[in-house]
């Protein structure tokens, strides 16, 4: 039986050093060790535009207008097409170019993520970002145009809706203060004085966000420290921790989660206060407590985020 392809000129390549896509770590753009030409069709569905929301309108009773419900983002739902190439050949060179073809398709079928989420990594114009997905209905069956192209389609669902720097293997940013203290600072008397300046602790850790998301921040608390608070400077938001962080301990707050553990146990009844997000710009996060401890620090960790 002979197989009759259809003619169809082939994506449109992107320069690679400007757009580069990467699944569960396989890159999905670019050249392979193999000699598979990768690409994928620029934009893809879902990656620029904003994500819908929960939010609902319900009519005023006898009168204008409606009255508007609690509104959230949903998810980020994602369709990425591309095609895979290899050098056209005749006879046993031609086979052997296909079975490079198949192999690759084959790599790619079972790299994407289905049961959990995994990185879609996009290196945008020098901005690397990412979103962690899981495949999404059925993928489309792939299309071989002819023995040395073949094309693909399938869709990702991204329970985030929010596009993170980096490419998911850790938070992007991190800093660390101890508790606000002073220490030093004397003016000697001599015919020329000369000051010893004060060492001086401000117990403040800047959160910078670059996005136009509230940024995903973990803060670790280490012991031993009585009762630590968070103040966000900006607002005067204070969060109060009523328990004892031990030496050897760690509390983890985690603001996108709302959970708070101590050494891997949830403690989430000991905040007093309400939590607070990191929003875009400068977010400024004060380290406090019932008394002072020379050791105790905090450790604020995040991801610059984008809608």
């Amino acid at each position: 039986m002979q197989l009759i392809y259809a003619f169809a000129p082939p994506l449109p390549l992107q320069p690679f050093s400007r757009f580069a896509l990467t699944m569960n770590g396989l890159p999905l753009t670019g050249r392979d060790e193999d000699g598979v030409l990768w690409s994928v069709k620029k934009p893809f569905v879902g990656w620029s535009a904003r994500t819908g929301t929960t939010g609902t309108a319900t009519q005023r009773w006898q009168q204008h207008g409606a009255w508007l419900g609690e509104a959230h983002s949903t998810g980020r739902t994602l369709v990425i097409s591309g095609d895979l190439r290899v050098r056209p050949g005749n006879g046993a060179e031609g086979q052997a170019q296909h079975l490079k073809l198949v192999a690759a398709l084959d790599q790619l079928m079972g790299l994407i993520p289905d049961r959990d989420t995994a990185p879609l990594v996009v290196d945008e114009d020098g901005l690397r970002r990412h979103v962690r997905a899981r495949l999404d209905g059925d993928p489309s069956d792939p299309v071989w145009v002819n023995p040395w192209m073949v094309r693909y389609s399938f869709q990702l669902f991204a329970p985030d809706y929010r596009r993170l720097a980096g490419d998911g293997s850790g938070p992007t940013h991190s800093a660390t203060t101890a508790l606000p203290s002073t220490s030093g600072g004397l003016v000697f008397p001599a015919a020329v004085p000369f000051v010893v300046d004060a060492v001086v602790v401000s117990g403040e850790i800047p959160v910078l966000n670059s996005g136009t998301a509230p940024a995903p921040v973990v803060a670790s608390i280490k012991g031993p420290v009585p009762r630590p608070s968070i103040q966000r400077r900006e607002t005067g938001e204070v969060m109060t921790f009523d328990l004892d962080v031990l030496a050897g301990q760690t509390l983890a707050v985690d603001f996108d989660r709302r959970t708070v553990n101590l050494n891997g146990v949830s403690r989430r009844g000991s905040l007093r206060g309400r939590w607070f997000e990191l929003g875009p710009g400068l977010n400024t996060l004060k380290f406090d407590a019932a008394a002072y401890s020379p050791t105790a620090t905090m450790t604020a960790s995040w991801y610059d985020a984008w809608k």
